[in-house]
């Protein structure tokens, strides 16, 4: 491994703000000379694939995967759909795990390693693909383990962020339902923010927030990407993520962390107790459609005893709060080509929630989530963080 490799794989484990890496990967054979054709012709002329659709349109509530339609295409039908002049929808071939995908070509994954970034055992095996046309997205949310790394491959990317901590959880109106494993979501919609959230707005610029209806929304971070460029999103920083080109392509790499043994004694506990209101109240409603054996699962409290057992059968010697990096930790002096997101100011987050409800005109109904009201809530009441960790170190006593 190179200095500089070296010094990023430092740098990706000991920081905690995201950073980016402009023209980290242009070198990259699928950046520098891969078009679009060529992944048509890569994956193959007649090789369907399933992309999730959603509206071009404004819903009170994000459009959660739930709420989205299902399509089976080929690249080329894709690529004609992302061409429209003025698309109705759009569409995401999203986390889509390359090795389970496209196992047999070979040409396809050989190439792709993480080895510039400092993670040479990472490769395609450990990799996840994206290719969304304008507008694709997944609602604002933070992923409990590891920590994110994104290539962009082809397109614009845009990435709204938001710091760890329950400050981000409250004004982000956290929510375990729609429930998926190692996911928690928000429950305002950034591709199309309500009209009741711009015209309360209020000007309190020397605490650099914004008054959201009743929600402060504070440490905004803002940043496109373009082909070559590299983020590293820290472990617990919320995100939203949306294709502003045409059409996009990346890819992306969770990088395990110590403390994703404690978190998964959490996630076991939380499957459990969403499994349990599922046998009660509607389902579809409450799960994510790739969560919806969960019912089914006979192995949910082995998951619990497997994953305590992990834990308990472990070398660590710290308690699990100390095992995490620290949400205030500075990174220091960033290699060449490496940069801090600067806050976004209160002027330029305001402008851009205001174009975001401009470029959506009809409306389409969000799926009420009124008789989810109770289920919905005592789920979020047993997943809260307090809750869980109180749970998760009664189980890791001796």
């Amino acid at each position: 491994m190179s200095t500089v490799e070296s010094s990023l794989r430092d740098l990706f484990t000991s920081c905690d703000e995201p950073i980016l890496l402009e023209k980290r990967v242009s070198h990259w054979e699928i950046v520098k000379s891969w078009t679009i054709n060529v992944w048509c012709e890569k994956i193959g002329p007649t090789t369907r694939l399933p992309f999730r659709s959603g509206k071009i349109a404004h819903s009170e509530l994000p459009q959660w995967e739930s709420t989205c339609t299902q399509t089976e295409m080929t690249m080329n039908q894709f690529l004609g759909h992302a061409q429209t002049a003025d698309p109705s929808e759009w569409l995401y071939f999203d986390y889509k795990h390359l090795h389970e995908w496209f196992k047999d070509k070979e040409d396809f994954l050989k190439d792709i390693s993480w080895k510039d970034l400092g993670f040479p055992d990472r490769k395609a095996d450990d990799s996840t693909l994206w290719i969304g046309s304008q507008g694709a997205h997944t609602p604002c949310h933070v992923d409990t383990y590891g920590f994110n790394l994104v290539a962009q491959i082809h397109g614009k990317k845009q990435w709204i962020l938001f710091p760890p901590g329950n400050e981000s959880r409250k004004m982000l109106r956290a929510t375990r339902v729609p429930y998926e494993e190692s996911s928690i979501y928000s429950e305002i919609n950034f591709f199309s923010p309500p009209k009741r959230i711009l015209i309360t707005l209020v000007n309190i610029s020397r605490y650099n927030c914004f008054n959201f209806s009743g929600i402060t929304l504070t440490g905004a971070r803002v940043v496109t990407l373009n082909p070559g460029d590299v983020l590293f999103v820290p472990n617990g920083w919320w995100h939203y993520v949306e294709t502003i080109s045409p059409l996009a392509v990346s890819l992306n790499t969770w990088i395990p962390l110590p403390c994703d043994r404690f978190r998964q004694v959490e996630e076991s506990l939380v499957k459990l107790l969403v499994s349990s209101v599922c046998r009660f109240d509607n389902k579809e409603l409450i799960l994510n459609p790739n969560e919806a054996d969960i019912t089914e699962d006979k192995n949910i409290l082995n998951y619990v005893k497997w994953a305590t057992h992990i834990c308990t059968a472990s070398d660590f010697d710290e308690p699990p709060a100390k095992k995490c990096r620290s949400e205030t930790s500075a990174c220091g002096d960033l290699p060449a080509g490496a940069s801090r997101i600067a806050i976004c100011s209160e002027d330029d987050f305001k402008e851009l929630m205001s174009l975001k409800r401009k470029v959506v005109v009809d409306s389409v109904a969000a799926e009420s989530d009124i008789k989810l009201d109770f289920s919905k809530k005592l789920i979020n009441a047993m997943c809260a963080p307090d809750v869980l960790s109180k749970i998760r170190d009664h189980l890791l006593k001796d």
